[in-house]
């Protein structure tokens, strides 16, 4: 399966997606960059082991373009199962956060593509 229609099947599960609350979270040294989710929640779950990575996309919709804009991205899941963004973003926006579905393998293929478009 291309990426393209990957993302399509993303768009598809949108109904599924959650908006995440934003948490301004540190350690000794260290702060969440601006556009590093993965690297920043990898960070931050090597130090609090009772949190998790979950990996998936964020899905924007532009509809004056007639487009969707899928963009892998990084959350952490607290004890509770709460899904909590950790990475500052400089954009007032949210958008839906939909779980990825499949292999590590396809994730770091979509992650290396950083985003991609589909059609509305």
């Amino acid at each position: 399966m291309d990426l393209i229609e990957y993302a399509k099947g993303v768009v598809a599960r949108r109904s599924e997606g959650v908006i995440a609350s934003y948490r301004a979270v540190s350690l000794p040294g260290w702060t969440p960059q601006t556009n590093q989710c993965h690297d920043n929640v990898q960070k931050w779950v090597s130090a609090t082991p009772q949190h998790k990575h979950v990996v998936g996309y964020l899905v924007c919709d532009y509809p004056d373009l007639g487009l969707w804009i899928v963009r892998s991205h990084s959350l952490v899941e607290f004890e509770d199962g709460t899904l909590v963004d950790i990475t500052p973003r400089p954009i007032p926006w949210r958008y839906p956060f939909v779980r990825h579905i499949g292999s590590r393998g396809k994730f770091a293929e979509m992650e290396r593509a950083v985003e991609i478009a589909v059609s509305c």
